[in-house]
């Protein structure tokens, strides 16, 4: 197993899910996100 740094792969992780999130964003009508206060919304409105 490769050694990484703490940052690259931080940086991955993050890369990927505004990868996610961009393709879920394709719509034709009007998109929302409700918050629950969690780590989880929180991240995913931060990559929208």
């Amino acid at each position: 197993m490769l050694a990484m740094d703490d940052d690259i792969i931080k940086g991955r992780v993050w890369e990927r899910c505004e990868e996610t999130v961009k393709l879920r964003m394709i719509s034709d009508v009007p998109l929302g996100i409700f918050l629950s206060g969690g780590l989880d919304s929180s991240s995913i409105l931060a990559a929208m």
